[in-house]
């Protein structure tokens, strides 16, 4: 956590002193979603083909996308309830839906668990959320947020997404148990672990449009950080808790979904006519709690 935090502050100033703009960012921010995230994806299946590990891949990938369905209607129940300016609707559906499984999760669930199999149940829910992010989080933007002229996208325009494909050639690497060449192997493993650098570079330097006392001031962050943090994942092990009966794959799969809020939101903001200031907030702000809220998550998840 202190290591993202300082990938952030460097993005706060490379931002101030105009080694970062606008333009920029919303450049970088296509990088992500259209070469890293895809190299992430792929490079998450390099690994030895195991039968119940794919049963395991399989459920955990399943359930993700469930419970982001379930996150769609209470992050609509939330605007309303809590009447969300319609500024930043695109930007709370978006807050609520794509959590940073991959930046905070995987390192989080290396060290509280230490397995392979804990490892591969993680990183289904990371898969499932960047498909969603690169197939749709442009239209959830669009969609809620108040320039509401772009359509979701349509099935077929979803099997040309970058990470889209990215996936399916990595289940079939996987399934066949085939390893790419080092000479391919080493360049996507360099792209992968540019994602979280870049995106927290991106969250920094939005940072620099909003005074930082707003940070704590604005009731919308407490709320969307509450039910991305803890209402979420107790949705998850309160539904989920009667039908697995893996209890490393329960815990892993309630405490990759409290994740805080994927970082690469404000650039996604700034793409999409969205309020890249409010989200840059939402997503310090969760990844601050988070640091009290996923042990909170840990025990719950043991119960």
């Amino acid at each position: 956590m202190c290591a993202l935090f300082l990938l952030m502050a460097l993005g706060y100033f490379m931002y101030k002193k105009q080694l970062l703009t606008d333009d920029l960012i919303s450049g970088l921010t296509s990088i992500l979603v259209q070469v890293l995230l895809p190299a992430l994806i792929f490079n998450s299946l390099q690994i030895e083909f195991s039968p119940a590990l794919l049963r395991g891949f399989a459920i955990v990938f399943g359930l993700a996308f469930i419970m982001m369905l379930l996150t769609t209607a209470l992050a609509q129940l939330g605007i309303h309830l809590f009447k969300v300016p319609k500024r930043i609707q695109g930007d709370w559906m978006f807050g609520s839906i794509i959590s940073n499984g991959g930046f905070i999760g995987l390192p989080t669930v290396a060290v509280l668990f230490g397995s392979t199999e804990s490892f591969i149940y993680a990183t289904a829910v990371v898969i499932a959320i960047n498909l969603v992010l690169s197939s749709a989080g442009d239209s959830i933007i669009c969609h809620w947020g108040p320039a509401a002229d772009k359509p979701p996208l349509s099935p077929i325009s979803v099997l040309r997404v970058p990470s889209v494909i990215a996936f399916a050639l990595g289940m079939l690497c996987f399934c066949l148990n085939f390893q790419v060449p080092d000479m391919i192997q080493m360049p996507l493993s360099m792209l992968a672990n540019m994602t979280a650098p870049l995106a927290m570079l991106t969250v920094g330097a939005m940072l620099t449009h909003c005074p930082f006392h707003q940070l704590f001031t604005d009731k919308y962050v407490y709320c969307i950080s509450l039910m991305r943090l803890l209402l979420i994942p107790a949705i998850m092990w309160a539904g989920m808790r009667f039908f697995i009966h893996d209890p490393e794959m329960l815990s892993v799969a309630t405490i990759m979904m409290g994740m805080p809020a994927a970082a690469i939101g404000a650039g996604m903001a700034l793409k999409n006519g969205g309020d890249p200031v409010w989200a840059s907030k939402y997503t310090l702000l969760s990844s601050l709690l988070s640091i009290v809220t996923i042990p909170i998550i840990r025990v719950l998840s043991l119960l």
